[in-house]
């Protein structure tokens, strides 16, 4: 199922240089806050993905959280992990995720927004039914909700949303959106089984992403389907601009205490395969890489990225259309069913 992008949409359409920029100090501020407040009761755990009990260290984000990587899958993950209450603080009260709903909120009808909502919204057309049952984790201010709700009218969609910020939750239902503070593995779905649930740009997120999937296997209707975006971190974005660059305009594919595992086309198959899933389509359709590289200062970059910078704008489009159909992009999508029994 592999859908055209436009390619010449640009990130700056996204968001602004300026915003981006706040964005990410405001994150390393609280990064370092969240861990220096926090670290005590920072936790071990196996590989996320393969439960493989053996890593090697392979950076130090920010001189305190550690990255390793799985000695047998090669998973990168953050390890010592922060706990829920370290999460929930940073997620619930700290001022980069309210600058992130705001630029959420702020993009919703313009360029940005729409090619993120509308890549979505076209994944949802081949998979949406009169009447189905959708459940959104990690719904935020239920900007995507709206979105559903505003095309799929005429399914009689029943929809519903999870997210454990408070005020993101309280903006949603200020909407009419049947949105709940809830994380997952606390939501009781009782007998309200779901078509459909998605998870946009969350699983990096989670301390216990196998658990995760565990339960979404669980509150899908049998032959339901799962979608889920997540970056890619061995996409072009990522590689060429590694999470220690200062300004980076979008986060890292590894940037704690936000994002605590990275994952790839090969990890996240062989994850999802595990947990009960058939693969439908997997693909990195980003559109932003190229332009991702080219923005930041070319002095904390290395050969080849540095040369990106002086392409022509052609072959600037003529590279990311290439690394998208490789599988190369920074940013994922994967679209998987409950595997019958």
């Amino acid at each position: 199922m592999k859908m055209k992008n436009d390619l010449s949409r640009s990130f700056l359409s996204n968001r602004t240089v300026e915003q981006a920029t706040e964005l990410y100090w405001q994150r390393v501020e609280d990064s370092k806050y969240i861990y220096d407040k926090h670290q005590e009761n920072l936790f071990e755990r196996r590989c996320p993905c393969c439960n493989h009990n053996l890593s090697s260290e392979m950076d130090l984000y920010l001189d305190r959280w550690r990255i390793v990587e799985c000695d047998r899958c090669l998973t990168q993950f953050v390890n010592p992990c922060p706990d829920s209450d370290a999460l929930s603080e940073y997620y619930s009260e700290s001022r980069s995720s309210v600058l992130l709903q705001s630029i959420y909120e702020s993009r919703k009808d313009g360029d940005g927004g729409r090619q993120v909502l509308d890549y979505r919204i076209q994944m949802l057309k081949s998979i949406l039914r009169t009447d189905s049952r959708l459940l959104e984790i990690g719904t935020g201010t239920g900007v995507m909700l709206e979105k559903i709700t505003a095309t799929f009218s005429h399914l009689n969609l029943h929809l519903e949303g999870l997210d454990l910020d408070k005020e993101a939750v309280a903006t949603a239902k200020s909407k009419g959106l049947a949105v709940h503070e809830s994380d997952v593995q606390s939501f009781e779905g009782g007998k309200r089984s779901f078509d459909v649930v998605t998870a946009f740009e969350l699983i990096e997120h989670l301390a216990h992403p196998a658990a995760f999937l565990d339960k979404c296997n669980e509150l899908l209707s049998p032959d339901g389907f799962l979608f889920i975006t997540t970056p890619n971190g061995e996409g072009l974005d990522n590689v060429g601009v590694p999470a220690a660059v200062e300004g980076r305009m979008l986060a890292h594919a590894m940037s704690p205490p936000m994002h605590l595992n990275s994952f790839n086309p090969k990890n996240l198959y062989y994850m999802l395969l595990a947990r009960g899933f058939d693969i439908i389509d997997l693909s990195t359709p980003g559109i932003y890489d190229v332009e991702m590289v080219t923005l930041h200062d070319q002095r904390f970059l290395e050969y080849p990225f540095t040369h990106m910078k002086s392409l022509s704008s052609e072959d600037k489009a003529f590279i990311q259309d290439l690394i998208v159909r490789l599988g190369s992009s920074g940013h994922m999508a994967v679209l998987a069913r409950k595997r019958s029994d």
